[in-house]
């Protein structure tokens, strides 16, 4: 996995990860369970790319 900053992961194959949406994490860019603490709410559901639109072109 390579984040959006271009730092690599490696993962083990078939391994489970939940990535950080409250960016409260210390463990960036997984999530260790702080949006818990930090009571994080988020308004939205992250979309499948099934789902998503593409972008309109103009």
């Amino acid at each position: 996995m390579i984040d959006a900053d271009g730092n690599e992961y490696y993962l083990q194959e078939g391994a489970n990860v939940a990535l950080c949406r409250c960016g409260g994490s210390s463990t960036k860019p997984f999530c260790d369970a702080t949006h818990k603490a930090n009571a994080f709410d988020a308004p939205e559901r992250a979309l499948c790319p099934l789902d998503a639109q593409p972008a309109e072109t103009v």
